[in-house]
């Protein structure tokens, strides 16, 4: 072999030794595929603003709250257990996964949160007349039955699955532009049936202030829950 031969195979296996040593310390471009790959998987969190849907103003008590809340409802579903609460047998809950934001821009809110006494939801029904609350000519008016902690990290698409802390009613600070996530569930018995139209009803901080869900403001979700199975 002559020596041009010779070094240019070196030469070849010196290229290849270096190839080899920048992709172990992931200077390479595979190295940034997979980079990009890892940034792919990366949790997401939706702001407030961007969720689709109408909102409410919400204010627990009236003006008895400073800043108010935005709320609007992101999911829903019927389930037996919210957190480490289930519905008595016979019965199901209608959860409502709830987006929270302050009521100002500028400003935050101060010990706020989701209340069973001021928050709730209407719909129709095939048989009103059996339903334990709120009976009117074709539907009935709820309130909560449970509400959860609004929480700060919660992933998109992953409440129906959050471990929900629940309590009657819960408190937190919210900076300004802060996004929170909570439920709330609504305990219906199976004998009401045909249940459609879900809307989510709020106390807002000029209406609706005395724990009556039937004075509440309403809206319709963006999307109707499942029927139950």
């Amino acid at each position: 072999m002559s020596i041009r031969a010779v070094s240019a195979v070196s030469l070849a296996l010196v290229l290849l030794l270096a190839g080899c040593k920048s992709n172990d310390d992931g200077s390479s471009a595979g190295g940034d595929n997979a980079s990009g790959s890892s940034d792919s998987s990366k949790p997401k969190y939706t702001d407030f603003k961007d969720f689709p849907g109408d909102e409410l103003s919400y204010s627990e008590g009236g003006t008895l709250q400073p800043v108010p809340l935005r709320l609007k409802v992101v999911d829903s579903q019927w389930s037996t257990e919210l957190g480490d609460h289930s519905a008595k047998v016979g019965s199901h809950y209608l959860v409502l996964y709830i987006a929270a934001t302050s009521g100002a821009d500028d400003r935050g809110a101060q010990h706020v949160g989701l209340n069973v006494q001021y928050t709730g939801v209407k719909f129709k029904a095939d048989n009103p007349s059996d339903c334990e609350y709120g009976q009117g000519d074709d539907g009935c008016t709820y309130a909560s039955s449970e509400v959860s902690d609004l929480d700060k990290k919660v992933e998109d698409n992953t409440w129906r699955d959050h471990l929900w802390i629940v309590n009657q009613y819960s408190y937190v600070d919210i900076a300004p532009k802060e996004t929170l996530i909570g439920a709330l569930a609504i305990e219906v018995s199976d004998k009401i049936t045909g249940v459609s139209d879900v809307q989510f009803c709020a106390a807002s901080p000029t209406k609706g202030t005395q724990m009556y869900p039937e004075t509440f403001p309403c809206m319709s979700l963006n999307k109707q829950p499942k029927a139950r199975k």
